[in-house]
């Protein structure tokens, strides 16, 4: 999964993630799924006052894993094909048909990305990596890499979909060049120590939600040289836990040159589903 900006208008800010599952005995077990969107808040930054709204989109890489309704069992799906936010995922494994059996009977839950499951302990991990990547940059947006927003969900309120949710948040810097100037790394860090980087630990039934941070900083890194001038703007996105950031700084890199050196001790509110964009924007001279 991966993170674009459009022009979108008000009623799209939040709908929520939809899969919609079938099974069929001879090729296996398949589905549909849509994201759900995240909230953006308002900004003003000059000629791109618009109301961008953020959104994600499905990519080759994701996997969805499902678990049974007693936690006795997993299945993992992967997607095939994907357009936007709209993507088919399916799995060829047989027990697939078995292990949906209930599926109009019974709740199941479903976690993104890289859920770990524990059948001793029931328990699902999925993780808020300290090394986060760009993997696109196109005009004045940025796109986060596969696998790094994690979701959780269920097929509770209608027995064919699964609406997913998540705890996971962002915080968006705005990078401008006084001319044409190019970066590849920003890292994130925390003045006081608080950690932001870690695991989100779920029950089986995607219920007693808890993060265990392990380090207080998040680095990311870029495949390529992101191009910024005055009039062309990179936003970067960092995936956070939902938090109060009481302060942080920030560094932004060409290879192993710093160019930007930035700090911001307000207090900053991450809120889950919601991209968090500061301002004023990081001038690399």
């Amino acid at each position: 999964m991966k993170k674009v900006v459009r022009m979108m208008g008000f009623c799209a800010l939040m709908a929520l993630a939809l899969c919609s599952c079938k099974k069929n005995q001879t090729n296996g077990v398949s589905f549909t799924a849509t994201i759900a969107q995240p909230e953006s808040t308002s900004r003003t930054h000059g000629e791109f006052n618009a109301d961008h709204e953020y959104y994600l989109v499905w990519d080759d890489a994701d996997v969805i894993k499902i678990v049974n309704p007693d936690g006795s069992a997993t299945c993992d799906f992967a997607v095939v094909s994907h357009s936007g936010s709209n993507a088919y995922f399916r799995t060829d494994d047989a027990a697939a048909v078995t292990f949906l059996k209930d599926l109009e009977n019974e709740t199941y839950y479903a976690f993104y990305p890289n859920a770990v499951y524990d059948d001793v302990t029931k328990k699902v991990t999925m993780q808020i990596s300290n090394s986060q990547v760009v993997t696109e940059q196109v005009l004045d947006w940025g796109s986060f890499a596969d696998e790094t927003y994690p979701m959780y969900g269920d097929n509770s309120a209608q027995w064919d979909n699964f609406a997913f949710d998540s705890d996971a948040g962002f915080l968006t810097l705005v990078i401008k060049g006084m001319g044409q100037r190019y970066f590849d790394k920003v890292v994130l860090t925390t003045t006081d120590g608080m950690e932001i980087a870690g695991e989100l630990v779920y029950n089986y039934d995607g219920t007693g939600g808890a993060f265990v941070g392990t380090d207080d900083h998040i680095t990311i890194t870029s495949d390529h040289l992101i191009q910024v001038k005055p009039s062309l703007p990179a936003e970067i996105s960092f995936v956070l836990p939902e938090c109060t950031l009481n302060g942080f700084e920030v560094d932004v890199y060409n290879g192993s040159t710093l160019l930007v050196h930035k700090v911001c001790n307000a207090a900053v509110v991450i809120e889950a589903k919601k991209y968090k964009v500061i301002m004023p924007e990081l001038l690399i001279p």
